[in-house]
């Protein structure tokens, strides 16, 4: 979020992200500038958590930045990148993951992915491409799943995932112009996925 933030703003715009990590892999790492961001409050909440622009926005970026003076582009990137790998290591090590599957943008970022994969040592570090499914499809699938969930009766939010107050069947089924018989509910969700490839 940061990284992406501050270098919109350093570029005026003309850049949307850090092509192929290549800014962050030529800057140096600010060490004084990571451990005060490292200080925000929202990093040791526990979870479930989210947050994005509502806390971490332009503003808070260029506060934190009143106190380092001129910092070269590359060396920002290369900290705020630091950062996220920083904080997802930290989360992993906290609860003791033993794998984690990657996906997103983030995952063509040769240089955040090998500060995240140097960071988080106990980890085997997969990609979502590794299960089969393209990144430019995670989304597709995440909402074939909850429409697939819905459908059956299964809920597609449960408390310890995403805080919230009960396990939910999400969505309403709308049918078109002719009758809609939907499945009897499952007695359980789904415990596994799995996805082939097209014939």
């Amino acid at each position: 979020m940061l990284e992406r933030l501050e270098l919109e703003y350093l570029s005026s715009g003309s850049e949307a992200y850090d092509k192929d990590g290549e800014r962050a892999a030529r800057g140096t790492i600010n060490e004084a500038l990571l451990q005060l961001l490292l200080e925000d409050p929202y990093f040791v909440l526990d979870p479930p958590k989210s947050t994005g622009k509502e806390h971490f926005h332009l503003p808070y970026l260029l506060e934190r930045l009143e106190a380092f003076g001129q910092i070269e582009a590359d060396d920002m990137v290369a900290t705020v990148t630091a950062l996220t790998a920083r904080t997802v290591a930290d989360e992993l090590d906290r609860y003791g993951a033993r794998e984690v599957v990657a996906s997103g943008g983030g995952t063509r970022n040769p240089a955040l992915m090998n500060m995240l994969r140097t960071g988080a040592t106990s980890v085997r570090l997969r990609t979502i491409e590794d299960w089969g499914i393209p990144s430019e499809a995670k989304e597709a699938y995440a909402f074939a799943m909850l429409g697939f969930l819905s459908m059956y009766g299964a809920a597609g939010t449960v408390p310890t995932c995403t805080g919230a107050e009960r396990a939910t069947v999400l969505g309403s089924i709308t049918p078109g112009f002719e009758q809609l018989t939907l499945p009897l509910p499952a007695e359980k969700g789904p415990a596994r996925l799995r996805v082939e490839a097209p014939l």
